[in-house]
């Protein structure tokens, strides 16, 4: 690349950071209640060096943490004197232009052509996010995992044309990080790449790729399932068969309105020049794959391997390198009609970004903390670790800033406990609130509305209220 390319792919991954940052330019704290749970297991790990039970209930009962190397790299970043609660708006934005970045040299290892490369960054920022489909907006493993998959199939690649044991090394070494921080992508990424070696017919020259998955996650299944109380073979074949409801809210979504009509429009030309080149069939089989377990799931309410609304993200995904080829097929017959070109360009920019921030009724965000719930947080972070009773959304905080316990909270990637109980304590009278408390061993009432019940005792009143139980 020369200065004018590297400064133009400079500017594009700026805009990236910009984009998936920007629902946090009036909001400082984490935006998806997976976040916190996220960070309470990574504070978990820190502070009682424990990844396999659940942070946020005193007992901490057994949960097998299929996702270490997430909590991992997070308790890193605690470890390196960063606030989490509050450094965490960063992380979307980050990995979002990291993603970028290696789908660049992805597309243009692939393509060669630096423009063609470039209309894929502009593809990948305008996928959408929302709290049921989750994306680029907020932080998990499945967004971490988008980096390591392009990266994956960079190496893949590399290792087939360099004959390189270096590179079948770090590419082997990139499936391994992956599978602890996201072990679905790590599946999804085996089953494209044995798909397409079966279809290269190129089996025997890469069998160590083929082999190593496999019995790669029997061995941590036994080491993160030994203590579990049901026989490994059950907990496998709930993983296998997802039925309807694994979101808890289940959005059907169409996936030309998803992407939006003009950038899948793009996608499905993107076929033909896909096909055509050896290496972009990787995107048709990741396509056609992705649409097959859609198609199970819509037609017959359950999912094979994947949840539906991660394939229906992985399915966005393959769509991204297809478009941007797609869109290059298509100049590469109008581009004598120069005048057309930048009117083209514009119109497929405005129709890919048009309604990016228009969100299902459904996934709106919510802000699970506000500037007084965090300091009321932080003053009960003075105190010894005790239970703490505090409202929905709110109680998903509670051990990530705080350290204290709560009976229920709200449900995502750690189950929610007893919140039908949280939910009867805020709604009820003062003797529902006195019987509740009387149950659990709580020591602090955290409230966004001051309490008029006197066997509570206020001892905080700085925009939220904290009362001794």
């Amino acid at each position: 690349m020369n200065l004018l390319q590297k400064l133009i792919l400079i500017s594009f991954l700026v805009s990236v950071f910009l984009l998936i940052y920007s629902p946090h330019f009036s909001y400082k704290y984490p935006l998806h209640v997976d976040e916190y749970h996220h960070i309470a297991k990574a504070v978990n790990f820190i502070e009682n060096k424990e990844l396999n039970t659940i942070p946020n209930y005193q007992h901490q009962p057994y949960s097998p943490n299929l996702e270490p190397g997430f909590t991992i790299f997070l308790s890193l970043l605690a470890f390196a004197k960063l606030d989490l609660i509050l450094f965490y708006k960063f992380l979307p934005a980050i990995f979002a232009a990291l993603a970028a970045f290696i789908l660049f040299h992805l597309m243009h290892y692939i393509t060669k052509n630096f423009y063609l490369s470039i209309s894929s960054i502009i593809f990948f920022a305008s996928l959408k996010s929302n709290i049921n489909l989750h994306g680029l907006w907020f932080f998990t493993p499945l967004t971490f995992a988008i980096s390591l998959i392009f990266l994956f199939f960079f190496l893949f690649f590399k290792t087939l044309d360099k004959k390189s044991n270096k590179f079948l090394v770090l590419t082997i070494l990139n499936l391994v990080l992956l599978l602890t921080i996201h072990p679905t992508s790590a599946v999804l990424v085996y089953i494209i790449t044995f798909l397409y070696l079966l279809i290269k017919k190129d089996f025997k020259k890469n069998i160590l790729l083929l082999v190593i998955l496999p019995p790669l996650i029997m061995f941590l299944l036994l080491i993160l399932l030994k203590d579990a109380q049901h026989p490994i073979i059950n907990l496998v074949l709930d993983w296998l068969i997802l039925e309807e409801g694994w979101g808890y809210i289940e959005i059907k979504y169409l996936l030309p309105t998803l992407y939006n009509l003009i950038p899948f429009l793009l996608a499905m030309i993107g076929l033909y020049p896909a096909i055509k080149n050896q290496k972009s069939r990787i995107f048709v089989i990741w396509f056609l794959l992705t649409i097959f377990f859609i198609f199970i799931f819509n037609n017959y309410q359950f999912s094979l391997i994947f949840p539906y609304q991660r394939v229906l993200y992985y399915s966005l995904l393959s769509l991204v390198p297809l478009s941007a080829l797609g869109l290059f097929f298509i100049l590469s017959y109008i581009k004598k009609y120069k005048a057309m070109v930048p009117v083209f360009l514009i119109l497929i920019g405005v129709f890919t970004f048009y309604n990016y921030y228009d969100l299902p009724k459904q996934s709106q965000l919510y802000h699970v903390l506000d500037d007084n719930d965090y300091n009321a947080l932080i003053f009960l972070k003075q105190s010894p670790p005790e239970m703490i009773l505090a409202p929905l959304p709110q109680s998903a905080a509670v051990y990530p800033v705080s350290r204290h316990y709560v009976i229920g909270m709200t449900q995502a990637n750690i189950l929610g406990g007893e919140k039908e109980k949280v939910k009867e304590f805020y709604d009820g009278d003062c003797e529902t609130k006195q019987n509740i408390l009387k149950s659990y061993p709580i020591g602090y009432v955290l409230s966004k509305n001051k309490l008029e019940c006197n066997f509570l005792k206020e001892v905080y009143d700085e925009g939220d209220y904290i009362y001794e139980a």
